[in-house]
């Protein structure tokens, strides 16, 4: 089958059988990591697994030289070897304590241990996946019989953690109780490319460390210069995340019927046609409340109506995909994802290749008291007996109890109801126009940012609302017609004819103009002759007059005509301007005493 095939494929692309692979070309490193010397794999299996004891490190003897680089051991350590044993099979009292002992000094030691306490920490928080190991044992290899570069592989992984109880203190190592794990990288790369097969490892209850390590030399023993280094000991960080996946997605391990390539959503993903999901049971434009199908969710967290959506669809059996960027609310969605499914008694595995995202789904839960219907299974803190405890303590809890809770219902279908009229309202259209107030507002504060808000109340139209579209369109013609007439005159108010007071003007007004012109022409060059006419203010040439001017001219002749006869008055006395005041002060006097 494609799907098969296609799977097969995939699977293959998981697997990093490359020397980038330190499971399969180990090369320690100088800031992380240690190698442990002078110790024997089974006595260190013993005391760390079956013993179960604590070990701490030792640093290279004191006024002897450390190692400058991993792998070299000094040659003061080296001597040890040939200290007297107890043991005839070369057990000496130095292999039998909790003290592992490495080729570095105190303080390169204490470095290197930081750095991996502080890597591993990393790790556990950031995957929720343990990848510091000590590994027991080194299978040393080549690629090929002509090559002169030496590989080295682990072979036995013992899953360990480093702790201290305080900074001064000293770091100590320990078992963590997880699976003692193979080299399956290492089984999968010398089956495919040297037709060597590895022995299969026991459990770690069963499991002798010198044993298997003899029987994986007699695997090897064919090959040229292969060896291996059974008491070879580094404390180091490896992954088997990826081969994991590759060894679950072995169809052989599956029972018949039931393997991976067999599962619809597999043959849909695979077979190039994609998901064959149907259109939503609600179009993006329908209102959720009235839906019957979403009047019977149980959110447990506030949600808006695409997540209300989302929840909707996955409890209908449709696959999807939910992406956004970060504080859209995705895990909110997800955890009325998982409350949904526990209201009808379904099951949620729930993964994440973060451990952050798990925490933070959890804690949600947790807020709204359904913490304790998880089960954790994959972590670094969970064990065996601790998931027995959860589901013991679980199962104690009992049925929960729930209020009758009618005022609360009661209170939200009616900010429910009221919420749904405003949204109505605001996106129905305005009498009809066919714009509604949520795209008339959009307008408007397009309009404020472009600086053309209209202020105060705006601009009252009496009628508008009962326009149709066909005469609002025939307003809005005639505002842009006046739009390109105040933009070829001017401002109305400040144009030179706005005192006329005309609203008209045809061209056969154009005679009755030109006649009226004439005489006030023919008036201003008689009054220029006068001596009226410098009272008055007139300048000897008319054409410079603006409109303003003639407008005080104008003024000031009314003022001239209506006035009583001034007889033997000298108008032309520089007195009425250099004493304006007295002036004005005498004329106030004399409006009093007419009084």
């Amino acid at each position: 089958m494609t799907e098969s095939r296609e799977l097969e494929k995939a699977r293959r692309d998981v697997l990093d059988l490359s020397l980038r692979n330190p499971l399969l070309n180990f090369r320690p490193s100088k800031r992380r990591g240690l190698e442990v010397v002078d110790e024997l794999s089974r006595e260190v299996f013993r005391i760390l697994v079956r013993g179960e004891r604590v070990m701490y490190f030792l640093p290279a003897p004191e006024g002897r030289a450390a190692a400058e680089s991993p792998g070299d051991v000094p040659s003061e350590l080296l001597a040890l070897l040939a200290e007297p044993v107890e043991d005839p099979d070369g057990t000496a009292a130095r292999h039998t304590d909790n003290k592992l002992q490495t080729a570095l000094t105190l303080a390169s030691l204490n470095l290197r241990l930081r750095a991996s306490f502080r890597q591993a920490r990393l790790s556990i928080e950031e995957q929720g996946v343990n990848i510091l190991y000590l590994a027991l044992g080194m299978l040393r290899w080549y690629e090929s019989e002509t090559s002169t570069v030496e590989r080295r592989a682990p072979i036995v992984l013992i899953p360990v953690a480093l702790a201290r109880s305080g900074v001064r203190e000293n770091f100590k190592l320990t078992w963590t109780r997880d699976e003692i794990e193979a080299n399956l990288s290492l089984e999968t790369k010398l089956n495919r490319d040297f037709g060597v097969r590895l022995p299969e490892m026991s459990p770690e209850e069963d499991l002798d460390v010198e044993d298997y390590l003899s029987r994986v030399e007699r695997a090897v023993a064919k090959r040229d210069r292969w060896s291996v280094a059974r008491n070879e000991i580094h404390l180091n960080f490896f992954s088997f995340s990826k081969l994991l996946i590759y060894k679950d997605l072995d169809p052989e391990t599956w029972p018949e019927g039931n393997r991976p390539g067999d599962h619809p959503l597999v043959r849909q993903l695979f077979g190039g046609d994609g998901f064959a999901n149907g259109a939503p049971g609600i179009g993006d434009d329908e209102h959720i409340d009235g839906h019957s199908g979403a009047a019977g969710l149980h959110p447990v967290l506030d949600a808006d109506s695409s997540q209300t959506l989302a929840v909707l669809d996955a409890t209908n059996g449709r696959n999807l995909v939910i992406q956004g960027p970060p504080g859209t609310g995705k895990s909110q969605t997800i955890t009325n994802l998982i409350g949904e499914a526990l209201a009808r008694n379904r099951t949620v595995l729930f993964v994440a290749e973060k451990m952050a995202a798990l925490e933070v789904v959890k804690r949600r839960l947790d807020a709204v008291h359904l913490g304790d219907a998880c089960l954790e299974l994959h972590s670094h803190k969970t064990n065996k007996r601790a998931v027995l405890d959860g589901l013991r303590r679980t199962l104690a809890l009992g049925r929960p109890k729930a209020g009758r809770g009618t005022e609360d219902r009661v209170l939200l279908e009616e900010a429910r109801s009221r919420l749904n009229e405003y949204s109505r309202a605001v996106n129905s259209p305005v009498g009809k126009s066919e714009l509604t107030p949520h795209e008339l507002v959009g307008r408007l504060a397009k309009m404020a940012a472009d600086g053309q808000a209209v202020e105060g109340a705006g601009l009252p139209i009496r009628g508008s609302v009962s326009w149709s579209a066909e005469d609002f369109a025939r307003r809005r013609e005639l505002a842009r017609e006046l739009q390109e007439l105040v933009r070829a005159i001017g401002i109305p108010r400040e144009h030179a004819w706005w005192t006329c007071g005309r609203l008209h003007f045809l061209p056969a007004d154009v005679h009755s103009v030109r006649k009226l012109v004439a005489k006030a022409s023919e008036a201003l060059r008689r009054l220029e002759g006068t001596t009226e006419a410098p009272a008055l203010g007139v300048a000897a040439d008319f054409r410079k007059l603006r409109p303003g001017d003639i407008e005080r001219i104008v003024r000031t002749a009314r003022r001239y005509v209506e006035a009583p006869a001034l007889l033997g008055a000298d108008h032309r006395n520089p007195a009425w301007a250099d004493d304006g005041e007295r002036i004005a002060e005498l004329a106030s006097a004399a409006r009093a005493y007419a009084t």
